[in-house]
């Protein structure tokens, strides 16, 4: 499928979903995150860990990682529908990462396009980059705060509770919780700066 009938079709899922779109995206996923979090300092509060509490560790990290991806692409689609209202186009590269698709030859020799595997962090910064050229704003992710070493910490512990090989695997101690919080707080402080800042240049 070429690149414009995936971005037409992106589109029409946008005007579908109404006044639905990144913000609505980004808070619900960070709603879910947060009532992670409650639960996790109500059992800090009781002064005792359960099964529960671990299985709400684990899946607060789970949680993160929903968070981030999900916005990371909400933000690349925002990027390239506002450069288009801005009467210019992202290049052919630009565009693929931003809808995350590659391209391939299947055994009858046809080309075919298939779901581009992108490294997170570098996907980060791609999406970030890419919005603060098109929105005419600062880039608002800096790679040298807390929070993004946090959330660099957080995808180690993320890849080995989905690949787990041994029962160690699926620890999660204070540290952990700790970086998923912090990492949280940071990457949606700075998306939400983003996408407010692309408000104040529709004004």
């Amino acid at each position: 499928m070429a690149i414009s009938s995936i971005i037409k079709n992106k589109k029409t899922k946008e005007d579908k979903d109404g006044e639905r779109g990144t913000k609505e995206l980004i808070m619900i996923l960070n709603s879910d995150f947060e009532r992670l979090v409650n639960r996790m300092v109500q059992s800090a509060k009781r002064g005792y860990i359960s099964k529960a509490d671990e299985s709400h560790a684990r899946n607060l990290v789970r949680t993160l990682f929903a968070l981030v991806e999900g916005t990371v692409y909400a933000l690349k689609i925002e990027a390239l529908f506002a450069a288009d209202e801005q009467g210019r186009e992202l290049s052919m590269l630009e565009s693929m990462f931003v809808l995350e698709i590659d391209y391939d030859l299947n055994d009858k020799g046809e080309i075919v396009d298939r779901t581009q595997k992108i490294k997170l962090e570098n996907n980060i910064i791609f999406a970030f980059r890419l919005c603060s050229q098109v929105f005419r704003c600062s880039n608002t992710l800096d790679k040298k705060s807390d929070w993004w070493q946090a959330l660099k910490r957080s995808i180690h512990v993320r890849n080995r509770l989905m690949h787990p090989r041994f029962p160690s695997d699926l620890d999660m101690g204070g540290k952990e919780i700790i970086d998923a919080v912090a990492a949280q707080r940071g990457f949606f402080k700075a998306a939400m700066d983003l996408v407010r800042m692309k408000k104040n240049l529709e004004k």
